[in-house]
């Protein structure tokens, strides 16, 4: 018989971690059927609108521009055909068209889409704003994410104005450099997408309003702070251009030290968004009393990152969250690790945040799951904490749901089950709490070895693996992390570097282990290589904190929990902080923070610089939108490509 501590749930020791020819009508089919090449579409007319506020911005450059498809941030293209009606060409031999006196466009058989079918966006640069006659505000920059361009219809119409512009930097500034410059390589067509996605869920594109719900309504959107970042941008909007007061004040706050001021309202929400934490206040006093948007915040909010809280699908209590290679996220959920009415079950949402698994989630063989990981064949891969009927065990589903054949696995070599990590070939590496080893289970469900222990290791939490298929888990009460070397076979304990009661493990490309300490509420990083400390012990102000993620940039982001679990010693709000490899806080506030943020357990990042966070007793993830680097996902294809907290 054994006791646990629910693994990744606030408040415990064990928060942590988890075609030959066909039939045809035609004739001269000589065994063969040429391949037909696809071709470009003429594209349906665009309508739409330039405001700002609600001032119609006439003369104003309409841009429909490709996002790149071969680099991060790489210079877009026209869509535009110059022989279309009302084209212009600029100095860079961009193609536009020019807003009426009323602010509306309209592009009639004035683009082509190309075969390749690529995302695009609207950009409205300079204009009159309803100034005197000649004016023109060059500092003056609108954008609106329309999504791929077969996507538009004739009833497409599109309000470009603040709140779109809002929208669309938000989710896509991970791509971004300019509004000229977006793009990903063909490695990352997913996340960019997704990205474009997101935008609609913050934002009507035909009204330019910011939503309340999402677009599947499931999700809360916080649309005050949406407004209220746009009735920040609204005066230098209104404006003369960037010599005006309104201008000099936004385009001054959002100046980084070090960077280049941003010289349009774009560049200039870019900088919020890549910097969500600095100058809050002086960049919430930018907007004016007139505020056209509305509702708003009644005062300065902790930062300036937007966040989307989703719910539903049985979602009571979930724990550790896990990326999909389709942008999804799936979490532990068990309610009866926290003693609240549900069913212990797996639950997913897809990456626009539309619930996947059903109303309930998938619950056969799940009972209070712990650990969870895919493997690079999508399969799933659950732990699950003994019951007073079931015993431990180990469970593999496909996305559908179907528990695979030879699962779930049982052993008297399992003994409260928390972490897990699939390694390149498809097999898991589970440890086992009460028992102190470590467990290697084969891709059909047999064991592999035998149990791996150490005397001087004990409660291993965290597990995970570096490129080189070597194993870390953390332990707990032993304070120090155990490698399982591969080739050759052998095991070290890595120790020093401040660890101190070790939780969650996440490994980067280099093979750094990064680990949060229970007892010292630290961040350790260790050369795994070498078992030398990157550093040592660094106050981090994680309080229940579990888990940290890493993104593409070889960065950390933890959800951190404190007012709302008892014993953080915090009365602060929950929160989300970000750490660079020396322990150094990349957000000058405290931390990001949601109101929906409760007991956050732990955080995930997916492959369009989305984090997402589990509210452990708020039954709901909330994704922080786009403020992380995008990277690999799931983790084992990082193990078997190289590619671990690198850029797809």
């Amino acid at each position: 018989m054994h006791t646990s501590s629910s693994l990744l749930r606030p408040g415990s020791l064990a928060l942590a971690l988890f075609a030959a020819c066909t039939t045809s009508l035609l004739s001269g089919c000589a065994g063969f059927s040429p391949a037909v090449a696809p071709m470009a579409t003429l594209g349906v007319s665009i309508q739409g609108a330039i405001h700002g506020g609600q001032q119609p911005v006439s003369g104003s450059r309409v841009y429909l521009l490709a996002v790149n498809t071969t680099a991060y941030g790489g210079a877009s293209s026209s869509v535009l055909s110059t022989s279309g009606t009302g084209v212009q060409v600029d100095a860079s031999g961009l193609a536009y068209v020019t807003s009426d006196s009323n602010g509306n466009f309209t592009m009639t058989g004035a683009y082509t889409c190309p075969v390749a079918n690529p995302l695009i966006y609207l950009i409205a640069a300079g204009g009159n704003p309803g100034l005197a006659a000649g004016t023109n505000n060059t500092a003056l920059s609108l954008m609106s994410a329309l999504g791929s361009c077969n996507s538009v219809t004739a009833a497409t119409q599109v309000n470009i104005n603040e709140v779109s512009t809002v929208a669309a930097v938000t989710a896509l500034q991970p791509f971004m450099v300019d509004e000229y410059k977006v793009g990903a390589p063909a490695g990352n067509t997913l996340g960019i997408a997704t990205a474009f996605n997101n935008a609609q869920n913050l934002v009507v594109q035909s009204t330019g309003l910011a939503r309340s719900v999402t677009v599947a309504g499931n999700g809360f959107v916080p649309q005050a702070k949406i407004n209220t970042l746009a009735d920040t941008l609204a005066p230098c909007i209104n404006s003369t251009g960037a010599a005006s007061t309104p201008c000099k004040n936004l385009l001054t706050a959002t100046t980084i030290t070090g960077s280049t001021a941003p010289n349009t309202t774009v560049k200039a929400m870019l900088s919020i968004a890549q910097n969500p934490g600095t100058n809050v206040l002086t960049i919430y006093n930018q907007a004016n009393a007139a505020a056209p948007f509305q509702p708003t915040l009644a005062s300065a909010p902790n930062d300036l990152a937007l966040a989307i809280t989703y719910t539903g699908g049985g979602l009571t209590s979930p724990g550790l969250v896990v990326i999909d290679t389709n942008g999804a996220a799936w979490t532990a959920n068990c309610p009866t690790c926290n003693n609240i009415v549900g069913t212990d079950s797996i639950v997913a949402f897809s990456a626009q945040g539309v619930v996947l698994t059903g109303a309930n989630g998938y619950t056969t063989n799940i009972h209070k799951p712990q650990g969870i990981a895919f493997d690079t064949n999508g399969n799933l891969w659950s732990v699950n904490d003994a019951t007073t009927s079931i015993p431990d065990q180990v469970v593999k589903m496909n996305a559908a749901g179907t528990v695979a054949a030879g699962f779930p696995f049982s052993s008297a070599n399992l003994g409260t089950p928390l972490g897990i990590a699939l390694d390149g070939s498809g097999n898991a590496w589970v440890t086992n709490q009460s028992l102190s080893n470590v467990l290697n289970i084969s891709s059909t469900g047999s064991q592999i070895g035998v149990p791996i222990t150490n005397g001087a290791f004990s409660t291993p939490i965290g597990i995970g693996l570096d490129s080189a298929g070597n194993v870390y888990a953390a332990g707990a009460s032993s304070s120090n992390i155990l490698k399982v070397q591969i080739t050759p076979p052998a095991t070290t304990l890595l120790t020093g570097g401040g660890l101190s009661a070790p939780q969650g493990i996440a490994v980067d490309g280099p093979g750094k282990v990064w680990t949060l300490n229970n007892q010292s509420n630290t961040l350790s990083i260790l050369d795994g290589p070498s078992g030398t400390a990157v550093t040592s012990g660094v106050g981090v102000s994680a309080t229940q904190a579990v888990i940290t993620a890493l993104d593409g940039s070889d960065t950390s982001w933890t959800a951190n929990c404190r007012a709302s679990c008892p014993g953080s010693g915090s009365n602060s709000a929950d929160n989300l902080l970000h750490f660079d490899f020396l322990g150094v806080s990349r957000v000058s506030s405290d931390g990001l923070q949601d109101s929906h943020l409760s007991a956050a357990g732990t955080a995930a990042v997916d492959a369009s610089g989305n984090v997402w966070v589990s509210n452990n007793t708020g039954g709901s993830l909330t994704e922080f939108i786009g403020v992380a680097s995008p990277v690999v996902t799931p983790l084992a294809v990082g193990v078997l490509n190289h590619t671990l907290a690198t850029r797809p």
